[in-house]
């Protein structure tokens, strides 16, 4: 079980429905044990993490950075409550983050909520 430090807030409210929907689903997978936790992502995403998983909601803490940084694979996961396509997006914002992270320190999963709207190709490339 993971120390009071470690969990997420379960009932923390964002203004964005997606920023909700990706706070839930990695509240939930942080409340689980890790094992339990990897399977879940590994039958979601058929991406296998092999140790300890970290989670991050929105602007990563410091010390998540450093772990991130040192992933030499990454995916992004899109969530999303329709089928879209993605549009391709002219306007192009400098600083972009993604609503989630997912990390073992060697493979990082940048997860990108979309309810209302559709993914935008350029937002992607800037997570890329």
């Amino acid at each position: 079980m993971p120390s009071e430090k470690q969990r997420l807030n379960l009932f923390k409210n964002y203004e964005k429905t997606e920023d909700n929907v990706t706070h839930g689903f990695l509240s939930t997978l942080k409340c689980l044990n890790n094992k339990n936790s990897r399977n879940i992502i590994k039958k979601l995403t058929n991406i296998h993490l092999i140790s300890n998983v970290f989670y991050d909601i929105q602007s990563p803490s410091p010390e998540n950075i450093k772990i991130f940084e040192k992933a030499k694979t990454g995916y992004i996961l899109g969530i999303s409550s329709i089928a879209t396509d993605i549009k391709e997006d002219s306007s192009s914002k400098e600083k972009n983050r993604a609503d989630g992270w997912i990390c073992d320190g060697k493979t990082v999963i940048l997860i990108e909520s979309k309810l209302t709207s559709t993914f935008s190709e350029d937002q992607l490339k800037r997570h890329e």
